[in-house]
């Protein structure tokens, strides 16, 4: 699979989880027997293509699901979650409240002996102990980069449950989406969605074992180190090192060890892109296109990505979005098949 935003090209299992699709399993557990899945499917991979890398991402329960794999310890190089509970006493104080369209206070008091009966009810007929099914315990207790993504108005998995995660282990990254509701970030903003998810596997790609990670750069993949020193890339940023200035633009866009600054980032970018780096021209373009930190122009976008679409990809691609939503511009289906026809021809499946 190649996608819209990296040259990488990654080779992707998506299974169904246990008592799900066509997967085995009488029922689910969120988690306290997935876990012992997830790293079978993890070393089913590892033997099947001997990758450098393995990633993970999953959403709501999935991503519950996921965190608590951390228990049997993957080698996961890093793992993103949508979405995710914090531990399952927690969410079902929520679902008591849901139906009243009121707080968990509700499970936690008036409704708490419901909770209490279900949790002996799973003991007592399943031999399960809901109580050890916690993602911010597993997450606690890992070492592993973690980046947290939640809309900042779900409605099924309220957003405090991510901020809970990262409490339990503030060395996790915690995105919380503006007006995004369950597992909707990549319908909100589908290019920052993009953007951030595959510059945070790209920084934590190691090679061989050793402790740095490669990050996609103006001209390809650049070597950087796992744990950014900011106030040392700005030093050689300052001092003209275009490897410097790329790796400080992700992290400002991507808020990796700062906070997003799409200030600062417009500023090294475009540095970057004076030089004519087809990359960063991308990316100048998509701040132009969204109103990232200026404002809002369409006109300025798409002279941007046109001129960068014989090399970049993603250009492409966010040239047929464009005209085919008539964003800015008149709709135009011959364009927006233009710019998909390239986009098609130039992908290209693993074996």
């Amino acid at each position: 699979m190649r996608n819209s935003c990296s040259p990488t090209e990654f080779t992707v299992l998506l299974p169904d989880a246990r008592a799900h699709g066509v997967s085995d399993g009488p029922l689910a557990t969120y988690g306290l027997l997935e876990r012992n899945d997830i790293h079978q499917w993890f070393d089913f991979l590892a033997t099947q293509d001997h990758p450098h890398c393995i990633f993970g991402f999953a959403e709501s329960m999935g991503a519950a699901q996921l965190l608590q794999s951390l228990d049997t310890h993957p080698r996961f190089c890093a793992i993103a979650a949508e979405s995710p509970f914090a531990n399952f006493r927690e969410i079902a104080y929520d679902r008591m409240g849901q139906p009243f369209h009121l707080g968990p206070w509700v499970g936690r008091t008036i409704l708490r002996p419901l909770v209490e009966v279900a949790f002996l009810r799973a003991r007592l007929k399943y031999h399960l102990n809901m109580e050890n099914i916690s993602p911010e315990d597993s997450v606690a207790a890992t070492t592993i980069p973690i980046l947290l993504i939640h809309g900042q108005i779900d409605s099924n998995i309220p957003v405090r449950h991510s901020q809970l995660i990262h409490a339990r282990n503030p060395s996790t990254k915690l995105w919380e989406v503006p007006n995004a509701d369950h597992c909707g970030a990549i319908s909100s903003v589908p290019q920052e969605f993009e953007t951030r998810l595959l510059a945070w596997y790209e920084l934590h790609q190691s090679t061989h074992g050793e402790p740095h990670a490669t990050i996609i750069g103006p001209n390809g993949r650049l070597s950087v180190y796992r744990d950014m020193d900011i106030p040392d890339l700005r030093q050689k940023a300052d001092a003209g090192s275009p490897v410097a200035r790329s790796i400080l633009g992700i992290c400002y866009l991507c808020g990796i060890d700062v906070e997003v600054d799409y200030v600062d980032y417009k500023e090294v970018f475009q540095l970057l892109s004076s030089a004519g780096t087809s990359r960063t021209v991308v990316n100048l373009a998509r701040m132009y296109a969204e109103g990232l930190g200026i404002s809002k122009d369409m006109s300025e976008a798409i002279r941007l990505y046109k001129a960068v679409a014989n090399a970049e990809f993603h250009a492409q691609l966010s040239l047929g979005r464009i005209y085919s939503r008539g964003d800015g511009v008149p709709a135009d289906p011959h364009e927006a098949l233009a710019g998909c026809g390239k986009t098609r021809l130039e992908s290209s499946p693993v074996p």
